[in-house]
């Protein structure tokens, strides 16, 4: 995927060369490394109110229209990795933006003004999208029980984990859920968060921008950015400190919910293990994806899904999805590494795992996922010798690799770390797997 480092006054510029059809894909990655702990609810929260209230210049209504007008959308998220090459967090909130090439002027000059000129003193504006906020983040934990309590699992044991969860999980909901709950009390100290934390994100010296879009239209984007820059101001403000974690401690937690189903999440970082993320992880991972998981937990067990994970930066999770069981679902986690340490399949069904793996890998994107992936690959110090060292190490992969990698998995599990969400009397009956049940929604 094509990136070339550009230097735009103190600011790096990622250019990634590639034919988007007349349009220029413009992300704004803000580090986000001095917002203190107790401040990242507000963090969050920006994500929902930057480009839905009044700014200096236009009310949000008006606002709304010039978006739509010179804009194809301007979104934020919160975003958190570690860098392979130095192991340090990277959080940014990332701002994702595009527009035509003969809009940029406009797109460019709608970014300044949400960026620096933003008011946060709409209160009745700002009580609607606290309200919105929560009835959003409900829906995902209905949608998506699974992948919060991922998100929950890995809060424990990963720096990244805990950033993710904290802006973008259970922590985050339940933080929302309290300004909702008496927000008229409460409008005055949110406004203020808003504000302090805007102010300590939104500076030219913390940010990379990443832009997609043909060379000559890159150099259009490279023009017009300075102009973006003088408005954001410099800060000297050092990282903030965050909680240290303690993995040895991870409690297992169980959420309760009135639904009848539960979500199993089990796992651990491979990297606190001293394990190294390879390819013969992800052919094993399509092997007991497809084989033992498909007929042990879906079709044994009931469970309408269940799937595995294993991440570049370390993470390894099993999970299942609207599943009725709990005890028989973490007895078939456990026998993952038996059933790879006997696996004996033939040649073609190796080679099959080995095409699917690579499949997954090598999925087809869009030019603007290539220029978002290329920015991820970039922030995590991953290469492209890194990516190609995985696909051969999967096209290389044997039966002894993936029984290697049998006893990977059974250290992992041997740590015993799973976040449940599920059904109130199923998890009450087995109070004894959880350090502690707590109600999900408040």
């Amino acid at each position: 995927m094509p990136l070339r480092e550009i230097r735009v006054g103190e600011v790096t510029m990622l250019a990634h060369d590639l034919f988007t059809k007349g349009i220029a894909y413009i992300d704004l990655y803000f580090d986000s490394g001095s917002v203190p702990e107790e401040d990242l609810p507000y963090l969050a929260l920006l994500t929902d109110v930057v480009s839905r209230i009044d700014t200096e210049r236009f009310s949000y209504g008006d606002l709304s229209r010039e978006l739509n007008l010179h804009t194809g959308g301007i979104e934020l998220e919160v975003q958190a990795r570690r860098n392979l090459r130095t192991g340090a967090l990277v959080p940014t909130l990332t701002v994702k933006s595009k527009a035509l090439v003969r809009k940029l002027p406009e797109l460019v000059d709608l970014l300044g003004e949400i960026l620096v000129r933003t008011v946060y003193g709409n209160r009745a504006r700002m009580g609607e999208i606290v309200q919105e906020t929560k009835s959003r983040m409900e829906m995902e934990l209905n949608l998506s029980p699974h992948v919060m309590a991922n998100r929950r699992l890995f809060s424990h044991i990963s720096d990244a984990g805990r950033y993710i969860e904290l802006t973008r999980g259970i922590s985050q909901y339940r933080a929302i859920a309290e300004m909702a709950e008496n927000f008229d009390a409460k409008a005055g100290k949110i406004v203020e968060g808003l504000t302090r934390t805007a102010a300590a994100v939104f500076r030219r010296n913390r940010l990379t921008v990443s832009v997609t879009a043909l060379e000559e239209d890159v150099r259009e984007a490279e023009k017009l950015l300075p102009g973006l820059l003088e408005g954001l101001p410099v800060s000297e403000a050092d990282r903030a400190a965050m909680r240290p974690l303690s993995p040895e401690h991870a409690p297992n937690e169980g959420f309760t919910t009135p639904g009848s189903v539960q979500y199993v999440l089990q796992g651990y970082d491979l990297s606190l293990l001293g394990h190294e993320y390879c390819g013969a992880m992800e052919v094993a991972g399509s092997i007991a994806r497809l084989d033992y998981l498909w007929n042990r937990v879906r079709v044994q067990g009931g469970a309408y899904g269940a799937f595995i994970g294993f991440d570049r930066d370390g993470r390894f999770y099993m999970g299942s999805f609207r599943d009725p069981d709990l005890e028989s679902t973490l007895e078939a986690y456990d026998g993952l590494p038996d059933f790879l340490r006997a696996l004996d399949p033939g040649e073609d069904e190796l080679t099959k795992a080995i095409l699917g793996t690579i499949a997954k890998l090598d999925r087809p994107l869009t030019r603007a996922m290539k220029g978002a992936v290329a920015t991820e690959r970039w922030l995590m110090g991953v290469t492209f010798a890194d990516v190609q060292r995985v696909r051969d190490e999967v096209l290389a992969t044997g039966v002894e690799d993936v029984r290697r990698i049998a006893d990977v998995i059974r250290d992992a599990l041997d740590r015993n770390l799973y976040c449940v969400i599920g059904n109130e009397e199923r998890l009450t009956r087995n109070r004894n797997l959880f350090s502690g049940l707590e109600k999900l929604f408040r």
